[in-house]
C-alpha cells in the first residue's frame, strides 16, 4: 500500500510556479549505458525509454511510475543527472530488492549531486515599503517553510527577537484558554499563533481565537503554563510584518506575504515548500540510496516505516519545514556520511529501529527558529534515536557531528550505542536540556568517548534565575543500567553530569570541565523510586568544575536516601579550589539552606572517595 501524503507535483508544473533551482545541460552522452540501469536528466523525456544517457526520462514521477509498474527489481539502478534539479516526492514504498542483491538510486555525469526538490518558486506582486505578495492556490494548509537566501525564513513576529527579554511579554492565566496579555492591547491580533514557553522546556502554539483589549482566548489550550506569569510572542500576522526575511500565510486566501528590504523575491531567491514529504521508503526493502540531495520538504525530507535494509550514503537533506528524516519500525537502516541540515523541528527521529546505525554523519543547525519547531514536547531535537529492547542489536549512532540545536543534541529513547560523537551547540533556544539525554531507560545505553560542549541554555522569556540550565549528559527520570564512559563534558551552563532519580549508573573515567553550577548533579526528589541503595558507581573521573561551581551537588526528598549508600565512588579526581566549598547536601529545600562541604568533610561524612584526590587551585 503506497503512502503518499499530498499529490502535490502537479504543483512544480502549474502557471507561475516554477521548480527552484538550476537545470542541467546536455545528456551526458559520453556515460556509457549499464545493464539493468535506468536514466534520468531535465533535458530528458518520460516517454523514452531511459535505458541509456541519450534517452533519459525527465522527472521522479517518471521514476515512480517504473516502480509502480514493476519495472524496478533487485538488482537494478536509476541514476539522477548530477546539477539537475527533479521536482519531488519520489516513492519508492513497497518497492523491494534483495539482500546482496539491492535497488539502487544514485547519480551520474559531472557536476553537483541531483537535487529531489519539493521548493516552488512564485510570481510576487510589490506592495510598497519592502512588501511582496504572491498567490499560491496549491500550498498546503499549514505553511511550514519559506527559504529566502538559501535559508529558512521565519514566520513574522512580534515582539522581534532582537527586542527586550527576547522579544517575549507576560501573560497571566484567567481560566480556561483565556490570558490577560496587557502588550497586545491597542492591536487586534485575532487569528495570530501564540507561541508561549508552557514549560522551560517546551513551546507550545495556538491560534487566537478572539480578542478583547488586553484579554485573549486561543482556539485551544495545549497545557496550562506552569509558571505566572508565562513568556510569549505572537506570529503569522500582518501586523507582525515588520523585520527583513519576515512572511505570513493566509491559508484561507491561499496567499503569502512577505517583506524584503531590498532586492525583489527572484534576486533574493524566494522559495516555499509544497511537497509534505520527498523521499518514501514506506515497507521498503534491499534500498540503497546515494549520491543524492533533497531540499525543501514542507514537513519531512526523508520517511521510512517498516523498511528492511535501507541504507543512505553521501545524502543531503537540507531545509525540512518538520523533520529531515523520519524512520520507524525498520531494521536493518544504516545512514553513513548523510548530512542532515536546518531542518525547522527535528533533524533525524529513528525509532524502534532494529540493528540500524548512523555513522560518520553531520546534524546541523536544527530547530534555531523560535515558534517554527511544532508544539509540544520532544521539539527542537538534533537526533532522536533508539533501538527495541530485547530484539536485535542496540542502536549505533557513531562517529557523527551534532551542531547547534534548539533543544538537545541527541535524545536515546531505546537501546543505543551512542559512542565518539562530536556534539556542541545544543539548548540554543530551550533549557533543562542536554547534549545527550535520556529518560526512563532500562538498560541497553552506552554513551562512550563522545565529546560534548558549549551548551548554550538560553531563555528568553525566563524568569529570574533560569538562565543557562544545560547539561552535558543528562540521565532522567528512573533511568537504571546505563553507562557513562570516557567522555570529554566541556562548559555546560549548568552541569556537566546530572542524574535525575536514576539507579545503576556507572560513570567511569569522563572527564568534565567548565561547568558553571557543579561537575556532576544528583537529585532525587518526589518522583524517585523507593529504593535506598542508587548503586552508582563514580570511578576514574576527572571533575573539574568552573570558576565559584561546585565539584558535586546533592539534592534529596527519597525519605531512604543515604549519601554512604549512593555506591562506590574511587579514584576520582577533583579539581576545585583547594578552600572548597566542594560539595553541596540539600534534603530539605524548603527550610535551611543546602550543607557545603570540603572535599575531607565529603570523605569524612560519607566513607566514599576515600582513594581520590583534590586538585588543588588550579
Amino acid at each position: 500500500m503506497r503512502h503518499i501524503l499530498i499529490p502535490l507535483a502537479v504543483t512544480l508544473l502549474s502557471p507561475g510556479l516554477s521548480v527552484a533551482g538550476p537545470g542541467q545541460t546536455g545528456f551526458c552522452s559520453d556515460t556509457p549505458a549499464d545493464p539493468a540501469t535506468f536514466y534520468v536528466s531535465p533535458e530528458g523525456d518520460d516517454t523514452a525509454d531511459g535505458a541509456s544517457p541519450a534517452t533519459a526520462w525527465a522527472s521522479a514521477a517518471r521514476v515512480v511510475a517504473a516502480t509502480e509498474d514493476g519495472a524496478l527489481g533487485p538488482g537494478t539502478t536509476v541514476r539522477f543527472a548530477r546539477g539537475g534539479t527533479y521536482a519531488g516526492p519520489l516513492d519508492l514504498s513497497d518497492l523491494h530488492g534483495r539482500p546482496g542483491v539491492p535497488i539502487r538510486i544514485g547519480a551520474y555525469c559531472a557536476g553537483a549531486d541531483p537535487v529531489l526538490s519539493g521548493l516552488a518558486r512564485l510570481d510576487w506582486a510589490p506592495l510598497g515599503g519592502g512588501g511582496w505578495r504572491a498567490d499560491c492556490p496549491m500550498c498546503p494548509d499549514a505553511l511550514n517553510l519559506v527559504v529566502i537566501d538559501a535559508r529558512p525564513a521565519p514566520k513574522a513576529r512580534w515582539p522581534n527577537p532582537d527586542e527586550a527579554d527576547g522579544g517575549y511579554l507576560p501573560m497571566r492565566p484567567r481560566g480556561g484558554a483565556r490570558f490577560a496579555a496587557p502588550g497586545l492591547a491597542g492591536r487586534d491580533w485575532t487569528g495570530a499563533e501564540l507561541v508561549f514557553r508552557s514549560f522551560d522546556w517546551v513551546l507550545d502554539v495556538a491560534p487566537i481565537a478572539r480578542q478583547a483589549g488586553a484579554l485573549i482566548e486561543l482556539e485551544e489550550l495545549p497545557r496550562p503554563p506552569d509558571r505566572a506569569p508565562a513568556p510569549f510572542f505572537v506570529q503569522n500576522h500582518p501586523g507582525a510584518l515588520d523585520a527583513d526575511r519576515e512572511w505570513v500565510w493566509d491559508a484561507a486566501a491561499r496567499r503569502l506575504t512577505l517583506k524584503l528590504d531590498r532586492g525583489h523575491p527572484a534576486s533574493r531567491g524566494v522559495a516555499v515548500a509544497v511537497e509534505p514529504a520527498l523521499l518514501l521508503l514506506w515497507d521498503a526493502t534491499h534500498i540503497v540510496i546515494e549520491d543524492i540531495r533533497i531540499r525543501g520538504a514542507n514537513d519531512t525530507g526523508a520517511v521510512a516505516g517498516d523498511c528492511a535494509g535501507v541504507a543512505l550514503r553521501n545524502v543531503r537533506i537540507e531545509m525540512s519545514g518538520g523533520a529531515g528524516l523520519r524512520a520507524f519500525d525498520c531494521r536493518d537502516m544504516g545512514l553513513d556520511t548523510v548530512t542532515v541540515a536546518r531542518a525547522l523541528d527535528v533533524g533525524l527521529e529513528m525509532l524502534d529501529c532494529e540493528s540500524c546505525a548512523v555513522t560518520g554523519s553531520a546534524i546541523a543547525e536544527t530547530a534555531l527558529l523560535p515558534g517554527m519547531g511544532g508544539s509540544g514536547d520532544g521539539r527542537y531535537i538534533a537526533a532522536r534515536i533508539g533501538g527495541v529492547d530485547g530484539r536485535g542489536a542496540p542502536f549505533a549512532f557513531t562517529g557523527n557531528r551534532v551542531a547547534d540545536a534548539g533543544y538537545i543534541g541527541v535524545d536515546i529513547r531505546g537501546p543505543a550505542r551512542v559512542e565518539g560523537n562530536d556534539i556542541r551547540g545544543y539548548t540554543a533556544l530551550k533549557v533543562d536540556g542536554a547534549g545527550i539525554y535520556t529518560w526512563e531507560r532500562a538498560g541497553g545505553v552506552v554513551i562512550a568517548g563522545n565529546t560534548v560542549r558549549d551548551g548554550r541554555g538560553d531563555e528568553p522569556g525566563g524568569l529570574p534565575g533560569h538562565a543557562r540550565r544545560d547539561h552535558g549528559i543528562y540521565i532522567d527520570d528512573n533511568s537504571h543500567g546505563i553507562e557513562i564512559l570516557r567522555n570529554e563534558l566541556r562548559n555546560a551552563g549548568d552541569s556537566g553530569i546530572k542524574l535525575h532519580n536514576a539507579m545503576d549508573i556507572a560513570i567511569r573515567g569522563n572527564r568534565v570541565s567548565g561547568s558553571r553550577r557543579a561537575a556532576l548533579d544528583l537529585v532525587y526528589d518526589e518522583d524517585a523510586a523507593p529504593i535506598a541503595e542508587k548503586a552508582l558507581d563514580v570511578t576514574g573521573n576527572s571533575f573539574d568544575a568552573g570558576p565559584s561551581a561546585l565539584l558535586v551537588d546533592i539534592f534529596s526528598l527519597d525519605p531512604s536516601f543515604h549519601l554512604a549508600r549512593l555506591g562506590r565512588f574511587a579514584r576520582n579526581a577533583y579539581c576545585g579550589s583547594a578552600s572548597g566549598p566542594h560539595v553541596a547536601v540539600n534534603s530539605d529545600p524548603f527550610g535551611a539552606a543546602p550543607a557545603r562541604w570540603s572535599f575531607a568533610d565529603w570523605v569524612a561524612r560519607t566513607g566514599l572517595d576515600r582513594s581520590s584526590r583534590l586538585c588543588g587551585d588550579r
